[in-house]
């Protein structure tokens, strides 16, 4: 798990902004630019027939290209990403949510 300010816990996967390779201080126009580099080597949207999906690597792959086409959708439009920015920041201060600690109370019951 990363360390964010203060100690307090981040969420333990990507950020929008690292899946696209920027800062949180981007611009809109380096959204754009990130977007246009990675989308051409993104598989298609479509969902795949159960058979083609192969346990480890093409099932990883389009989850990494939903995070990745996620990430865009958020980042780009002005109203979400403030949404996103505060939520993101509440969990830097704040630390663990109530369901984290109460998953670590169930853990330690076991």
């Amino acid at each position: 798990m990363k360390q964010a300010v203060r100690g307090a816990l981040v969420p333990p996967h990507p950020t929008h902004y690292e899946r696209l390779g920027l800062p949180e201080t981007a611009i809109p126009a380096q959204v754009q630019a990130a977007w246009e580099a990675l989308a051409p080597g993104l598989p298609p949207a479509e969902p795949m027939a159960p058979s083609l999906v192969t346990p480890g690597t093409v099932e990883t792959e389009a989850l990494r290209a939903a995070a990745i086409r996620l990430a865009y959708r958020v980042l780009s439009h002005p109203g979400r990403r403030a949404v996103y920015d505060r939520w993101l920041a509440a969990q830097r201060t704040r630390g663990t949510g109530w369901w984290q600690r109460w998953w670590a109370g169930i853990r330690q019951r076991r």
